[in-house]
């Protein structure tokens, strides 16, 4: 393809080099004469004169054409891009109004017991109005929480107690998974901890104690949260649990620039005063901030 190219530009300087030279050696080959006299070489200039007027008359159309062609391109190109901008926002428009319009749906579905109770109308299965919700929009956030939410309280109603645990182990499954894909939500934590510690679960329950910290560290000092007697299901599991608002204290120290208070082992801090008043008849190593947090008491 290169040689082509070269071959084609040699063929072009050779046929301008023709066409420049050719009147001039014509003139020189049918005189008789061996000089060139100053009337050849001026005819020759003048013809060299026309052919470079002609080649930049010829040059300049050619751009004044290719100028035109490529305007008329730009505005064909301009407008099919238009149209199909206008076409792909009207396709995006109609599926985000209908996504809109399910999750309208969905959230009035899951609005309409509410209502419908306060009617008077006899109440249905929480899960049912859920179900009707995803299938409306099946992306609707918190489907998994309210599921749980739905599944463990309906469980009560039922008489099979294999049903009912069964029921409400799908319930703790649902919220982990909901917690796992929103490590934020609040009351997605307490609710599930307080449903592992109804199920005699406080070793399962530190993980999302942790998490729930981790969110909320002035949740550390929450009573109905520390004193709630499921917590003493062992003494390596109450230790823990300890251990871990402890842990979410310091976070609170740190905020206020009081760290180096809260490392003091001879400081008393709010949450050992708590836990002190809730266990002073067991060993002070399962609520001591220094024995836990291996504090060294230094005079």
């Amino acid at each position: 393809m290169r040689s082509i190219k070269r071959l084609g530009i040699a063929l072009l300087i050779v046929y301008l080099v023709v066409l420049t030279t050719a009147p001039l050696l014509y003139a020189i080959l049918h005189r008789k004469e061996t000089t060139i006299d100053q009337d050849l070489v001026a005819n020759w200039i003048s013809y060299l004169n026309f052919l470079m007027a002609l080649i930049a008359l010829l040059a300049t159309v050619a751009g004044i054409v290719f100028t035109y062609n490529q305007f008329v391109q730009a505005k064909q190109l301009a407008k099919k891009i238009d149209e199909t901008m206008k076409e792909k926002f009207n396709e995006w428009e109609e599926r985000t109004d209908k996504k809109l319009k399910n999750m309208i749906k969905a959230y009035s579905l899951l609005i309409e017991q509410a209502i419908a109770e306060d009617a008077g109308k006899v109440r249905e299965s929480r899960l049912s109005s859920l179900l009707e919700a995803e299938a409306a929009y099946p992306n609707l956030w918190g489907l998994k929480y309210f599921k749980a939410l739905a599944i463990y309280y309906d469980a009560k109603e039922k008489q099979n107690d294999i049903e009912k645990q069964q029921d409400r182990e799908l319930a703790i499954t649902l919220m982990k998974e909901h917690i796992k894909d929103n490590n934020d939500h609040i009351k997605a934590y307490i609710f599930l901890l307080f449903w592992l510690l109804r199920q005699k679960k406080a070793h399962k329950a530190l993980e999302f104690l942790e998490g729930l910290l981790e969110q909320k560290p002035e949740y550390c000092y929450e009573l109905q949260l520390i004193k709630d007697e499921a917590w003493e299901e062992s003494s390596s599991v109450l230790e823990d649990r300890n251990k871990i608002l402890y842990l979410a204290e310091q976070k609170l120290y740190e905020r206020n620039d009081c760290l180096s208070e809260f490392l003091d082992p001879h400081h008393t801090t709010r949450l050992e005063t708590i836990l002190k008043d809730l266990y002073r008849t067991k060993d002070p190593s399962l609520y001591s901030r220094a024995a836990l947090l291996h504090l060294n008491k230094t005079s």
